[in-house]
């Protein structure tokens, strides 16, 4: 996945308007990496509400979970890394400048 997001990022970076890359509810590299990190699921045609819910959560739950936590863990090894490199540029600024990039090239519909 760390791989695919670097080229996602690449990609992103070199032409923004591409439709694969922009465009919610298309196919893209995201709902690639999606589907490889999140389990596959089936539900058979009478399924109630219930039924799905209770589903979705059990399976969906545990893969959501070691997804944040790679994140967090990921947040803090370069917020370490770049205190520890460039003390006058703090890890937060870094992210607030990249959240700030993201929104300007996947804005809010």
């Amino acid at each position: 996945m760390l791989t695919a997001s670097e080229e996602w990022a690449r990609i992103a970076a070199d032409d923004p308007d591409r439709e694969d890359v922009r465009t919610p509810g298309t196919t893209n590299i995201l709902n690639d990496m999606i589907s490889e990190a999140l389990p596959p699921m089936e539900f058979s045609a009478n399924a109630t509400a219930e039924e799905v819910i209770a589903k979705v959560s059990a399976e969906l739950g545990p893969a959501i979970t070691r997804i944040c936590a790679a994140f967090i863990a990921v947040h803090n090894e370069v917020a370490t890394a770049l205190d520890a490199e460039d003390p006058d540029r703090p890890a937060a600024q870094v992210l607030q400048d990249l959240a700030a990039r993201a929104d300007l090239i996947w804005p809010t519909p």
